[in-house]
């Protein structure tokens, strides 16, 4: 009897556990699909012995290129959502905040320092905005913040 073709069930259920201990390793994910493959055979196996090694490795093809296909679009749509869109754009978080001019804004348009960080504001009149105006941050786009003026300024 070659080794071949005296593969049992156990042998799949060994396959499975040594993809899944290299898959928590980092594989990202690839991996994944040939362990439930492996396991999903060393079923097949278990309730049908009588199945040649040939078939078993076709089945094991076939089923780990099906679960990794199936895992990564599932997977590619589910890490697409983005739980905190704002977490790294300074700009979209200060959109809805009032800060007051420190300098006039000629033409609606100049740069202002919020925090630590010198942004490129536009107003969306061409109006100047002068010294001491409130304005609200409406948009942001890059590094310019979109602002208006209170009270109908801006």
């Amino acid at each position: 009897m070659s080794i071949p073709s005296s593969l049992e069930y156990w042998h799949w259920i060994i396959l499975f556990f040594l993809l899944l201990s290299i898959e928590t390793i980092g594989a990202g994910g690839f991996l994944l699909g040939g362990a439930t493959a492996a396991l999903v055979v060393a079923g097949i196996n278990w309730l049908l012995p009588n199945l040649d090694w040939a078939e078993q490795l076709a089945i094991f093809a076939a089923l780990s290129l099906v679960f990794t296909v199936a895992y990564w679009y599932f997977f590619q749509r589910v890490d697409d959502r983005d739980e905190f869109p704002e977490l790294n754009n300074r700009g979209s978080q200060l959109i809805g905040h009032y800060f007051e001019l420190r300098e006039d804004l000629p033409y609606g348009q100049g740069r202002v320092q919020i925090g630590d960080t010198l942004w490129k504001v536009k107003g969306n009149s061409k109006k100047t905005l002068v010294k001491g105006t409130l304005v609200v941050v409406a948009g942001c786009q890059n590094m310019t913040l979109f602002i208006e003026g209170q009270k109908g300024e801006g």
